[in-house]
């Protein structure tokens, strides 16, 4: 079963990331003074509080270009450890650890607009079915009003790594607007 997550704008700067009932929600906030860092905050449903689970921190004013990730408060680590690029396959491919154990790689394909996100821990389902696929957004006549929002669709296996899914996805998207990728 999995769950569809959608972005309120375009923007991966100030958004929220949200499913229907809200019981999975994400604030992610660059405030216009403190344009060099991106805050992911995970609503908390019981306490009703929001959580930090990570920064992005840009270069400079450049919020289409991120340097280093921290989660949950901790160090920061430059991008290019956080999500590691994986040569020798024929699409881009990026891989992250979850803090939890597992490992997965998002896979770039230049033909197709979206994302798509594979257990590489799991010997059974590496590159075969992916666990989470990202939907950009899409305009009306390709410059007009947005005519669908952009979302994820993530398969309930990914629950307990979704705060490292969602930065990792902020920092993937954000390279791949900014030509980085």
């Amino acid at each position: 079963m999995s769950q569809k997550l959608v972005l309120t704008t375009a923007s991966l700067h100030n958004v929220v990331i949200s499913n229907d009932s809200d019981n999975v929600y994400y604030d992610i906030i660059t405030p216009e003074w403190e344009t060099h860092m991106t805050t992911v905050r995970r609503l908390n449903t019981t306490t009703h509080a929001f959580d930090v689970v990570g920064n992005i921190r840009n270069l400079g004013d450049k919020i289409d270009q991120p340097i280093a990730v921290s989660m949950y408060g901790g160090e920061f680590t430059p991008t290019d450890v956080f999500l590691q690029r994986v040569e020798g396959s024929g699409a881009s491919q990026w891989r992250f650890a979850d803090g939890e154990g597992g490992s997965y790689a998002w896979s770039v394909q230049k033909h197709h607009q979206h994302l798509e996100l594979f257990n590489v821990s799991d010997s059974m389902n590496t590159l075969s079915i992916p666990a989470a696929t990202f939907h950009p957004h899409k305009r009306h006549l390709l410059v007009g009003m947005i005519s669908r929002h952009a979302y994820i669709e993530v398969d309930a296996s990914l629950f307990d790594s979704l705060d490292s899914v969602i930065v990792s996805l902020l920092v993937i998207e954000r390279m791949r607007r900014g030509g980085s990728l």
